[in-house]
């Protein structure tokens, strides 16, 4: 399936967005976006990030906190999040900028880091380790209501994105804002939604622009935030229907 050129042109504007279409084809648009828009750009634009992972499985233990759940939920969403982002910049960007930037964009991270990174790649393979640390810990819990001791062990226990990325574009003046893809090919928790719906309602689309693939709205499990706030069309987010932009092949 081919589309028109609008399509491309609404889903790179910085507002939220749920883009509804059949699961091969928005798989397949999304990602050529997302190779399109690269972190490489010689001029301001934004860049293109694919995320398709699952998201933490549904907690039917009633001895589990939910403050808890929220905590794994959000906490897995963010690692995962920069971890995207941070592969993807070191597969696109020239050695000889990583070099000049890498001190820079690892200060927020060394921080609060108990052992400072030395590398962009030693932060990105850690966040890697903490999102495995993460799907493992919240898997023990929900099976059996007890919480291991495992934060203290992690050089890196949360990440504050919009404070990340607003320090990623002070060092690389290229770049508009990340655009990013959630590819909903998986099963998502309300609680992982919520998580996501947090994002939409804080409408911090000028530094992270969320696009969600679903089939169509009723994937969606929920429109309320963690905080029991409803994000609402049009205020929050648009609604784009790719079928409205197929080109119709000629005979």
């Amino acid at each position: 399936m081919e589309y028109n050129q609008v399509l491309e042109d609404i889903i790179m504007r910085p507002t939220h967005k749920f883009v509804y279409g059949s699961t091969e084809e928005r798989s397949k648009y999304l990602k050529k976006l997302a190779a399109i828009y690269r972190f490489d750009s010689n001029d301001l634009a934004p860049v293109g990030v694919y995320i398709d992972d699952k998201g933490l499985e549904v907690c039917e233990n009633k001895a589990c906190d939910k403050d808890k759940i929220e905590f794994f939920n959000s906490r897995y969403f963010e690692i995962n999040t920069m971890y995207h982002i941070l592969d993807k910049l070191l597969k696109e960007l020239p050695q000889d900028i990583l070099r000049n930037i890498t001190k820079d964009i690892l200060r927020p991270f060394n921080y609060t880091a108990k052992n400072s990174f030395s590398s962009l790649e030693e932060l990105r393979d850690e966040l890697l380790k903490v999102k495995q640390i993460y799907l493992k810990e919240y898997k023990h819990y929900i099976e059996t209501g007890n919480l291991n001791n495992f934060l203290d062990e992690l050089r890196i226990f949360m990440v504050l994105i919009d404070l990340t990325l607003d320090d990623l574009k002070k060092v690389m003046p290229n770049l508009d804002y990340i655009s990013l893809f959630i590819d909903k090919e998986h099963e998502y928790s309300t609680i992982y939604t919520q998580v996501i719906n947090f994002y939409i309602g804080a409408r911090s689309n000028g530094t992270l622009n969320i696009n969600i693939g679903c089939n169509n709205p009723s994937e969606w499990p929920t429109l309320i935030d963690l905080n029991g706030n409803r994000v609402q069309y049009i205020h929050d987010f648009d609604i784009v229907h790719m079928k409205d932009f197929a080109l119709v092949r000629k005979k």
